[in-house]
């Protein structure tokens, strides 16, 4: 949880980056994230609920968003690795990436 004001509600500061000293992730159940973050033991749930929990969300006075769509990716690492019997195969140039189009 953040535990500073922002610079862009009027207070004056000298802190540049992140606002965030410290983030905690957990793993929540899709059944308990409403009262998770009623009970203040979660700030967020990032993942999708069901429309059957809207009532329950409603009634808690939380705020929800409906979205559709789905986002896919792939997070990689090309940073050389320190032990010389590891492999990191998105640092190596000899291995290719991706679809080379045919010329």
């Amino acid at each position: 949880m953040a535990t500073e004001t922002p610079s862009d509600v009027g207070i004056a500061t000298a802190r540049h980056g992140g606002w965030l000293d410290e983030i905690d992730f957990s793993v929540v159940p899709p059944g308990s994230a409403v009262s998770e973050i009623s009970a203040g033991t979660l700030d967020v749930f990032a993942s999708g609920l069901n429309f059957n929990q809207l009532p329950a969300i409603q009634a808690a006075g939380l705020k929800s968003a409906n979205t559709m769509g789905t986002v896919y990716s792939i997070m990689y690492n090309p940073a050389a690795c320190t032990d010389p019997n590891t492999l990191n195969p998105f640092n190596d140039r000899k291995i290719p990436r991706g679809h080379q189009p045919a010329v």
